[in-house]
This record gives C-alpha cells, structure tokens and sequence, in this order.
C-alpha cells in the first residue's frame, strides 16, 4: 500500500497519490498485521533466500495466508509459493534517431 501511495505521489503529484492511496483502501482487502509468526517466517525466508528484507515480508505473508503471489521481480521465483506469472507486455521501440557525421 505505501509502494503505491509514494510512487502516485513522486509520478503525479501528492493530491494524485492521496487518492489513490483511499482507492487501494476501498477495496476489498484482508489486511495482515505483524505476528510473531509473520515475523518468524520471513525471517527464515530472508536468511535462506537472495530477497530484500520487503520482499522476504511479502513472501512470509503470502505463506502464512496461503495466497497466490504475482510478482514482477524475478527474486520470488526461487520460492516454494503459489505463484502466478504476470503477463507479458510487448515493447515497443522507437527506431534510433539517424546518426549525424560531423565532418
């Protein structure tokens, strides 16, 4: 929820952020609070895996849950968890600009 609400902010401005911060919180979510048992298994996903410290949350939580993880970030795919692929976005590249010779 903060990864969405700074980077709305830092990309469209504070107002922008706000609101999509109170739409994330509009929707039908179960939120997961700290336990001993969330952090004692991203702990143990921390320090057996190549994850950030966020990252090694997100897992425990998905974990405990028992919750399908989409993730973007190829870190998650070394983990034993439900996990489902986002979809490839095709990209679409520009020609290079023509290369001026100066003579």
């Amino acid at each position: 929820m903060m990864e969405v609400y700074y980077r709305v902010w830092k990309d469209e401005g504070e107002t922008a952020g706000r609101l999509a911060y109170e739409q994330c919180r509009s929707l039908p979510i179960e939120w997961m609070h700290e336990s001993a048992e969330l952090l004692e298994a991203a702990a143990a996903i921390k320090a057996t895996h190549a994850l950030s410290l966020a990252e090694a949350w997100i897992a425990a939580a998905a974990q405990i849950a028992g919750a399908t993880l989409v993730p973007k970030d190829p870190e998650f795919w070394m983990l034993t968890l439900v996990q489902e692929a986002l979809p490839q976005v095709a990209t679409v590249l520009s020609p290079a600009p023509p290369t001026r010779r100066w003579r």
